[in-house]
């Protein structure tokens, strides 16, 4: 029901944003603060439930503060107001993804870690109907649907959180304060972690520029609203597809891997988004979806647990949701804004793919960096002992 109550609104914002009248740029910028209030938001508000062990509170106040000044962009017009609204409305909701990707991972133990994206596909299927959904709505009534219908959903939403347990039950408390414990996860893997962080904020790029601004294109291009209630349905049945098989990518490829395969696919999305001409031929490439996302995630989310300290798992979860959410995407709603306005929708994407692939060379070469560092360590350990 979480993700069905975001899926009221959060797609449409950038669309509703251009009836208002904002320029591009302006639309990504309002976008890029989204997401960089998350970055923070995400691993203060993780942090803060592991240290008082406090997750369901946590959720509850601010999942309530999030719908609210949501449904209350309906009556701002002006860029710096809504600016406000979605910065305080984006901390609140940071909390969501990481409380509940680490209440999950407990709910399953360390033995079935994988299996997490079992569970996240409901997810994905709330995403699909609702986003569906709302599309044939607004095509038959006005844009302001979205807003009604994202706090239509956001109240039985509120009350299912408050009846069912989030998995921490037993969860191990911790009592090192927020930045020591930041410190203790940075220290015990720099240079691994800094990889992966990195391939998690290019990640985060690429679907910062497509979520904002694929739809703006399509609408340029004279899709309709059903049109994009289509896109996102496709791309949400990719992404149950791929969370149901995520166990066997993952224990065939490994995260590495995964993540880089993610990359590869988001070069070609990317590049297909760049070439297009007819809004409705954007649908075969919103088939790529559950590869760039679903298995990205899965991986990420699995990756976060396998590396995070006994007691923060929470902090870990939202570090992680926040490099992806908060500084990829919010670099890439400023970059796409920014290239959108500059050169159009085309060099937008292509531009994009570009940087895309820079990143995942860098990931490459990271990474046999790290591996060759680890062997020659182990060379020298195998000499001394």
């Amino acid at each position: 029901m979480i993700f069905f109550q975001m899926a009221c609104l959060k797609p449409f914002l950038s669309v509703y944003f251009k009836s208002i009248d904002l320029s591009y740029s302006v639309i990504g910028l309002l976008s890029a603060i989204s997401p960089i209030a998350g970055f923070f938001g995400a691993p203060i508000l993780g942090s803060l439930a592991d240290k008082f062990h406090a997750h369901k509170l946590v959720l509850l106040v601010t999942y309530a503060l999030g719908v609210i000044l949501d449904f209350s962009l309906m009556f701002q017009t002006s860029p710096t107001t809504i600016a406000i609204t979605i910065v305080t409305g984006s901390f609140c909701s940071s909390a969501l993804t990481p409380i509940l990707d680490a209440g999950i991972i407990n709910f399953l133990g360390p033995e079935k870690k994988a299996l997490y994206g079992f569970q996240r596909l409901w997810g994905s299927v709330g995403w699909g109907i609702a986003s569906a959904l709302v599309g044939i709505i607004a095509f038959q009534t006005d844009i302001r649907s979205y807003f009604f219908c994202a706090l239509a959903a956001g109240i039985p939403t509120w009350f299912l959180i408050l009846m069912f347990p989030l998995g921490y039950e037993n969860n191990e408390k911790t009592d090192l304060p927020l930045f020591p414990r930041l410190y203790q996860l940075f220290c015990t893997q720099t240079m691994p972690l800094l990889s992966f962080l990195f391939v998690v904020f290019i990640a985060g790029n690429a679907y910062g520029v497509i979520s904002v601004f694929l739809f703006v294109v399509l609408k340029d291009l004279g899709g309709d609203d059903i049109l994009l209630g289509i896109s996102l349905s496709t791309t949400v049945s990719t992404e149950i597809i791929f969370f149901i098989f995520s166990e066997r990518i993952l224990n065939k490829l490994g995260v590495k891997i995964t993540l880089a395969l993610s990359l590869v696919t988001y070069i070609v999305r990317l590049v297909y988004y760049g070439l297009l001409s007819s809004p409705w031929w954007v649908l075969p490439a919103e088939l790529l979806h559950g590869l760039t996302f679903a298995a990205m995630w899965a991986a990420c989310v699995k990756h976060g647990s396998d590396i995070a300290p006994p007691g923060l798992a929470a902090t870990m979860q939202g570090i992680v949701s926040g490099v992806w959410s908060g500084l990829g995407r919010s670099f890439g709603n400023i970059l796409g804004g920014q290239l959108y306005s500059h050169f159009g929708a085309k060099w937008m994407f292509m531009i994009t793919a570009a940087w895309a692939a820079f990143g995942l060379t860098f990931f490459f070469m990271s990474t046999q960096l790290i591996e060759c560092l680890g062997h020659r360590r182990q060379k020298r350990l195998e000499k001394i002992f």
